[in-house]
């Protein structure tokens, strides 16, 4: 598994749209294991769980023009090999 963070420069309306347009293009999220955002210096951060490099690579080809559609500027993304992940357990 690899984890892979992204200090974007979006905003959090600009992430919204992008969630948004990715959910209606029903795209590929073959291996995705866990995405979360998060407000860090007046912008959006993105951490990701995928199963590999490859898999997050499939998926992100795909962001260019939604990007771009937005006037989002695409970042390059941290890659970090996942040493565990646990998922909490659900409490009753």
């Amino acid at each position: 598994m690899i984890g892979i963070y992204m200090q974007t420069k979006m905003s959090v309306e600009q992430y919204q749209e992008i969630n948004a347009r990715v959910l209606d293009a029903q795209l590929d999220i073959t291996g995705l294991v866990m995405h979360c955002a998060f407000g860090e210096s007046g912008s959006v951060a993105l951490f990701d769980v995928w199963e590999s490099k490859a898999a997050f690579e499939a998926f992100a080809a795909h962001l260019g023009p939604i990007f771009a559609a937005l006037g989002v500027e695409p970042v390059a993304p941290d890659f970090v090999e996942m040493i565990d992940y646990q998922a909490a357990p659900l409490h009753p």
